[in-house]
């Protein structure tokens, strides 16, 4: 997956710019974008030593990048313990 970077315009409009092609508005976002955006959001803002529960952590989330962006969050937030709940493959 390629790196993004937000940004706001001068209208406050959020705006995603890919590392190839041309910028989009934040309301044209994959599933995958917002849930990814979702979750950095709610762990960075969640109060120190916090237990956060993690419900089905792949939701929308391309497979290759799920463990990636948990072990990025655990790493930031060190400080707080990790709960996932997840269904079982058979």
């Amino acid at each position: 997956m390629a790196h993004r970077t937000l940004y706001f315009d001068d209208n406050a409009t959020l705006f995603i710019k890919p590392e190839e092609g041309d910028s989009y508005e934040a309301y044209k976002m994959s599933d995958g974008e917002r849930a990814l955006l979702y979750f950095a959001g709610r762990v960075s803002l969640a109060p120190t030593n916090s237990r956060i529960i993690v419900d089905e952590p792949e939701g929308y989330l391309h497979e290759s990048i799920v463990n990636k962006l948990w072990d990025r969050l655990e790493e930031y937030r060190s400080d707080c313990i990790f709960i996932y709940e997840s269904p079982l493959k058979s």
